[in-house]
């Protein structure tokens, strides 16, 4: 579920409303168009973040939120929680190489993992994406992650996760 934001394309900016369109108390941020070649660079941050091969996740991410939101940050930074999430997801799709008003949309409607599936299919990373959120989903599932080329594998306590048969602490020959 989303935060009340709704999106419009108002010439060349994407304009988020945070609250009922009309209500004097609604929040409006003005996200400007970022040129493709940034656009491009979100997609880079993005598919490293999603496909877990960055180990500056955190900074990574960051730099995406201050670059999607510019100039709006002080009204960003105004916002509860979730309503900065959606706010930056909006910015973002608005803005990366694949994305516009479309995706936005999506995200706004269906949720951030059918958006983010969306991005990564127009970009050519549908098998990878896909691939690690069966990954991940069956992890959190069983508790493990699996290495490489292997099946998941959960122990209970007690046992030996290789053949989950009950493991006896030595005893003393007396």
């Amino acid at each position: 579920m989303t935060s009340n934001i709704t999106a419009t394309e108002k010439g060349r900016n994407l304009e988020l409303t945070v609250g009922d369109p009309g209500d004097p108390e609604s929040i409006v941020l003005t996200i400007k168009p970022l040129s493709s070649d940034v656009g491009a660079r979100l997609l880079g941050l993005w598919a490293g973040i999603a496909l877990a091969t960055t180990d500056t996740a955190v900074e990574d991410a960051n730099d995406l939120a201050r670059t999607v939101i510019g100039a709006e940050w002080e009204k960003f930074e105004s916002l509860r929680a979730a309503e900065q999430t959606d706010v930056i997801n909006a910015a973002f799709f608005w803005n990366v190489q694949g994305g516009g008003i479309d995706l936005v949309n999506e995200m706004l409607r269906d949720g951030l993992p059918k958006a983010q599936t969306a991005l990564a299919s127009a970009n050519g990373y549908a098998q990878e994406f896909s691939l690690l959120t069966t990954l991940l989903n069956g992890a959190s599932a069983n508790g493990t992650l699996a290495p490489a080329g292997t099946g998941g594998t959960t122990s209970q306590p007690g046992t030996d996760a290789s053949s989950s048969t009950p493991t006896v602490p030595p005893t003393s020959a007396n």
